[in-house]
């Protein structure tokens, strides 16, 4: 992997697993995603963010809906002939939104939450 690549994955999974409350996910940006008909059907596909930093939106709506994620290690294999589209100007202009919106959507859920616990006791 790209050394440029590296800490891009590093500083962009940390500030995931601080916005999207699943802080135990290493590796957020590695792209391979697999989840059950249940956690597909609890949050809305449609509106996930298209493009590069779909992950960072899919863990926090797969948080505001309460699910367990479990984080899989997998070795990053790049050919000879490899040649990503992902660079600085598609990965930065999109990025810090698309945290923001994570950040907001899990602090109205955990907010919503307590109000309900309040409310119940």
């Amino acid at each position: 992997m790209p050394r440029a690549r590296i800490v891009g994955n590093v500083v962009l999974s940390a500030a995931t697993r601080l916005t999207s409350g699943y802080k135990h996910v290493f590796d957020s940006q590695c792209g391979y995603t697999a989840a059950s008909r249940a956690a597909l059907e609890a949050i809305d596909l449609g509106g996930l963010f298209p493009r590069y930093g779909y992950p960072n939106d899919l863990l926090s709506r797969l948080h505001a809906a309460a699910l367990r994620v479990v984080d899989v290690r997998v070795r990053p294999v790049y050919g000879p002939h490899w040649h990503s589209g992902i660079n600085f100007s598609t990965a930065f202009h999109p990025i810090p939104w698309v945290l923001l919106r994570s950040w907001g959507t899990r602090i109205a859920t955990e907010t919503r939450a307590r109000w309900r616990r309040a409310a119940a006791e």
